[in-house]
């Protein structure tokens, strides 16, 4: 049984109950079913009934997963969520130029590190914040326009 397949087993768990929207936090910013569980089951269920073409954009919605799995602990259909996702991206990645990278293997080390976790996610996005609120961004502008390089 190849990738798709078994993600496609996974998939038919779901009931489709809507329960698991709240709580992802790429639904939460985009709004996008798309952008959901739900959305990516059924992105995956298109895929193994050859209802849909693998293409770019279908890739993308996977890739945008963040993989944090909140969806998994308040699914009532105990859909392994984590296991499906990885299996689509599997085959999406198998058939596409072997040279071409996800999202999450070209990123940066520290941004894996920190998207592994909710709690990183949370911490990182309030030093965000407080970065935005504080103004630092313009001070270390303001300091590259005057000509000190080195410390911003």
């Amino acid at each position: 049984m190849d990738h798709l397949q078994q993600a496609a087993k996974l998939a038919d768990q779901c009931v489709k109950c809507g329960l698991c929207l709240q709580f992802c936090p790429t639904f939460q910013l985009t709004k996008s079913e798309n952008e959901s569980p739900r959305g990516r089951i059924s992105i995956i269920q298109g895929l193994a009934s050859g209802q849909l073409q693998a293409s770019k954009q279908l890739g993308s919605y996977l890739d945008h997963c963040l993989q944090c799995r909140t969806c998994e602990k308040v699914c009532p259909s105990d859909v392994e969520y984590g296991s499906m996702i990885k299996l689509g991206k599997e085959h999406l990645q198998s058939n596409k130029n072997p040279n071409s990278k996800n999202f999450f293997k070209k990123s940066p080390k520290i941004l894996r590190y920190i998207i592994q976790t909710n709690r990183r996610i949370y911490v990182s996005s309030w030093f965000l914040w407080l970065y935005q609120q504080l103004g630092i961004r313009k001070i270390l502008s303001l300091i590259h326009f005057l000509g000190f390089k080195q410390l911003s």
